[in-house]
Order: C-alpha cells, then sequence, then structure tokens
C-alpha cells in the first residue's frame, strides 16, 4: 500500500527518482542476502525472506519521502472523501482485476484441458510476451498525468499529445515485434533452452499482439481520463469472457497454439472497442 500511494505521488510530480532509488535499494538488499546465503543451505525460505527484506528496504525509502512531503500520520481520516475516491476509482479497479484474471484465464484453462508438456510450454511464451509489452507501462506511467492535465486545460492539446504518443508507442511496438516474430526460436533457446524449443510458434503468435497491447493501455488511460467507467468495465469484461469461451472451445482440439491465438484476437476486440469510444468522444467534442 505504501509502495503503491508513494508511485501515485511519484507519478503526479513526476518525479521517479526515489521510486527508482527504492526499487535499486530493494534489488541490491535481496540479492546480497541471497548471495551471502549461498555458502549455507539456500531454500525456498531464504529466497523469501531476503525478497521480503529488501522489499522492507524499498518501503521505508518511499515512506520516508511521504512522511516530509504529507505528515500525515495522527491525521482525522475524511471518510466522505475516501468514499468519493473510492467511487470514482472502482471501475478501474475492476477493470484492472478483469485484466489479470484475463491474463491467467487460458493458462488456468490450459492446465485442466490438456498436458502439464503443453502448460509449460506456454508458460514460457508467456513469461517472453509479458516481458515484451513492458515498456509500455513505464512510458504510460509517465505519460498519464501529463494527458490529466491536458484534459482539463486544452482538450485540443490532449488529442494532439494523444495521437503523438500513440505513434510512439506503435514505432516500439513494431522494433519489439519484429525480432520476436522472425526469431523467436533464438529467443526461446537463448532463455531456456533447446528443451522449449517446441515453445516457439506460441512466442510467434503472441507477437502478433504486441502493437495491439502496446496501443490498448494508452486508449485503457484515455477512457479513464474521459470518466467512461461503465464503457471501460464492459469493454474488459467482454475481452474476458470472449477469452474464455473461445479458450474452452479450441483448447481441447488446437492445445496451446489456441490460447495464444485467441489472447491476440481478444486484445484486438478491446483495441477496436476502445478506439471506437475514444474516437466518438473526440468527435463530440468537435
Amino acid at each position: 500500500a505504501v509502495t503503491a500511494s508513494a508511485l501515485a505521488y511519484f507519478q503526479l510530480r513526476l518525479t521517479y527518482f526515489w521510486q527508482f532509488l527504492a526499487n535499486l535499494a530493494s534489488s541490491i538488499v535481496a540479492l546480497f542476502l541471497i548471495l551471502l546465503s549461498l555458502g549455507q543451505t539456500l531454500t525456498l525460505q531464504v529466497v523469501f525472506g531476503a525478497i521480503l527484506a529488501g522489499q522492507f528496504v524499498g518501503v521505508v525509502i518511499n515512506f520516508s519521502k511521504i512522511w516530509q512531503e504529507f505528515k500525515f500520520l495522527g491525521e482525522k481520516i475524511d471518510w466522505e472523501l475516501v468514499r468519493r475516491y473510492f467511487q470514482q476509482s472502482f471501475a478501474l479497479g475492476l477493470t484492472l482485476i478483469f485484466n489479470v484474471i484475463y491474463f491467467k484465464a487460458d493458462i488456468i484453462l490450459l492446465s485442466l484441458l490438456s498436458t502439464s508438456q503443453s502448460v509449460g510450454l506456454y508458460g514460457l511464451a508467456v513469461r517472453i510476451f509479458e516481458w515484451a509489452i513492458l515498456p509500455p507501462v513505464f512510458l504510460l506511467n509517465a505519460a498519464f498525468p501529463v494527458l490529466a492535465k491536458a484534459a482539463v486545460s486544452d482538450p485540443s492539446k490532449l488529442q494532439n499529445l494523444a495521437k503523438t504518443i500513440g505513434k510512439i508507442l506503435f514505432v516500439l511496438s513494431l522494433i519489439v515485434f519484429l525480432p520476436l516474430f522472425f526469431f523467436p526460436n533464438f529467443f526461446v533457446n537463448l532463455i531456456a533452452g533447446e528443451i522449449f524449443s517446441q515453445s516457439w510458434p506460441a512466442v510467434k503468435i503472441l507477437s502478433v499482439g504486441i502493437p495491439f497491447f502496446y496501443l490498448s493501455g494508452l486508449l485503457m488511460w484515455l477512457l479513464v481520463i474521459f470518466e467512461k467507467r461503465k464503457e471501460l468495465v464492459g469493454i474488459y469484461f467482454a475481452g474476458l469472457l470472449v477469452n474464455v469461451i473461445l479458450n474452452l472451445i479450441f483448447i481441447p482440439k488446437f492445445g496451446f497454439l489456441a490460447a495464444a491465438a485467441i489472447t491476440v484476437a481478444a486484445e484486438a476486440l478491446i483495441l477496436v472497442a476502445s478506439f471506437s469510444v475514444i474516437f466518438l468522444h473526440f468527435r463530440r467534442l468537435k
């Protein structure tokens, strides 16, 4: 909770140095404690303990910065303000929950409807894909406050800014997509070795969805800025529903390759639906 609150503050102020410092210190402490334990018996509990200690250091750094800025301990809680914030953020929270289930549903269904080998092969492909779609997360976290301010001060500026960010994201997605699509074998062998070589078709299929995921993230934040709460929840719930239904139909016949293709198709649906809502919103502003 402290880390999330600190991140929101740093995002608002566009000052990420303290967040970077906290993450760096957390990683260094965890790595140091794990390396210190290598000469002894390195158990899973020791690894978890090292990670927890590292996270605690990060929390202390984040908390110290928030404390300096707000001095909030001991202040009376404004429950009306809490209620209002909760009401405003509920749709986004529900959307993110749908998104998490959406990302995990195929793995869960694959484990129930297919073999453990398929789960392992697809799991590697998904992990590579998750790494590939990380860049827009950092970019959009930094861009969101700027977009929100532009929405209040100058809607026309917001439209131009959104187009610019969209173009950057699209070019970035192509840079990530092309090597994964044309050389999936290389990345699979580099990360996991030849024992997972059968994962490459899933990596290739998932890579097709990279531009969709890069752009849908931007559209999601625009929906939040325009307070399209019902549309936001509806779009992501529909994406989840399509994902689950199609996986139930096609996984028994086509295995993990079907799961990969359905992930791409569902994200394409989310992208088209989000774009339609945003397009109509901008059209009404003119």
